[in-house]
């Protein structure tokens, strides 16, 4: 046959369909495969010759007349609205990066390698991640929707002006006044081989504002002020700090926190629990947790309410209780060897309304002297002296107080189990 890409009278071109080539014996010496054909016949690319030929074969649907239009609107429900104030929309991008860290396996290695691995740390204070893919949460920019949540959000300073993401990359903690309200963010970068120059510790834009933990200013007389966010959330962690001789309760009495002393015998036994027991215990799944049930997890009340109360049956000593019983026992014999009665309203967690003014006046210098001096762990016994006993009266009225209200609570305890 002539050649069709070349002025040919004579037949020069010839093709193989065994093999799917063609050549031309003539002047051009065109050749090639039956997509080189395509593409020389039909003027068209590689890509759409393929097409066509798939086409041909049945290989694909033919187009349809008409493209379908695509809306770029997220159908993906946002909850970040453009008419929605800088509060809304600021806790909305918080709760947002708080449920990406969850599922952040990045995020969640360097809370790990940061002695950070607390669940109820993480959401407890909200803390977050952010990892660029916020913007897939919002409208189009080329909508209005978009352009105005995107305005809003560079205004509150999540976004820039480039519209990047201000915390890329970085672990994201929200700092909260006494009512709730998102006062300051903080960002803490998780990677250490950023190029030079690069800011590892950010902030919302204009001044630094806020105090993270505002609670513990509430509850607590004395307290731990530390340069970086992050030391303050290690202390906040790691409960027992045997150096000090500290022990924090987290959501006790009164579901609210407080710090208290704890003696050298129980540092020696939690000391020789650790390394004898501890390991024996823990899984792989090992979340910092000190003390441990036999399968590896943290003990629920309930269950520890019941394997002391089966030990304190086992014991035969003729008393029905629980955890309460040591409370009770800790405070009678506390004032039985001197202690004021603030002093024990302070360890108990004893914050009325009656006892509120005395309670702020305690420090855990003063509670740690007054528990070593007292406590029945020690073998040394504080004595009343002549200046401690001048208002006896008024003493054994507040301890018969603080004794009746512990019987109370035991009361109440055992109706709850």
């Amino acid at each position: 046959m002539c050649c069709p890409f070349h002025d040919d009278k004579t037949a020069s071109l010839i093709v193989s369909p065994a093999s799917n080539l063609w050549h031309c014996m003539g002047a051009c010496q065109a050749g090639g495969s039956v997509i080189d054909w395509v593409m020389k016949t039909q003027g068209v690319s590689f890509r759409l010759a393929c097409e066509l030929l798939q086409k041909d074969l049945g290989l694909v649907l033919e187009a349809p007349a008409q493209p379908v239009k695509r809306a770029t609107t997220k159908k993906l429900a946002s909850s970040l609205a453009a008419d929605a104030d800088a509060q809304t929309q600021l806790r909305h991008v918080i709760d947002y990066y708080h449920e990406t860290l969850k599922q952040s396996p990045e995020a969640l290695a360097y809370l790990e390698k940061r002695g950070l691995a607390s669940a109820e740390l993480i959401d407890r204070f909200k803390l977050g991640f952010a990892n660029r893919t916020l913007g897939y949460r919002l409208p189009e920019k080329t909508r209005k929707a978009g352009a105005e949540v995107r305005g809003a959000l560079q205004e509150i300073g999540i976004l820039r002006e480039s519209g990047h993401e201000h915390f890329n990359g970085s672990l994201v903690v929200p700092v909260c006044d006494e009512h709730g309200l998102i006062s300051e963010v903080y960002g803490r970068k998780i990677l250490d081989n950023l190029r030079p120059g690069t800011a590892y510790h950010l902030y919302l834009p204009g001044p630094h504002v806020g105090v993270w933990n505002v609670q513990a200013l509430q509850s607590s007389r004395e307290i731990i002020l530390c340069e970086a966010l992050i030391d303050a959330m290690t202390f906040w962690v790691h409960d027992l700090d045997a150096e000090r001789g500290t022990l924090m309760v987290r959501q006790g009495k009164g579901k609210k926190d407080r710090m208290l002393p704890i003696g050298e015998r129980a540092l020696k036994w939690v000391e020789k629990y650790r390394d004898e027991v501890r390991g024996e215990l823990a899984t792989n799944a090992d979340d910092g947790t000190l003390f441990l049930s036999h399968l590896g997890e943290a003990f629920t009340p309930n269950r520890l309410t019941q394997l002391v109360r089966d030990y304190v049956d086992a014991a035969q000593i003729n008393k029905r209780g629980s955890c309460h019983l040591f409370r009770h026992t800790m405070a009678t014999l506390m004032l039985e060897n001197g202690a004021d009665v603030r002093f024990i309203q302070a360890m108990l967690g004893h914050v009325s309304l009656e006892t509120t003014q005395i309670y702020t006046q305690v420090s855990i210098r003063k509670l740690k002297d007054i528990h070593t001096a007292t406590h029945p762990a020690k073998m040394a016994r504080a004595t009343r002296t002549d200046a401690d006993t001048s208002d006896s009266g008024e003493i054994e009225s507040e301890a018969a107080a603080l004794l009746s209200a512990l019987t109370a609570e035991g009361i109440e305890d055992d109706a709850e189990v």
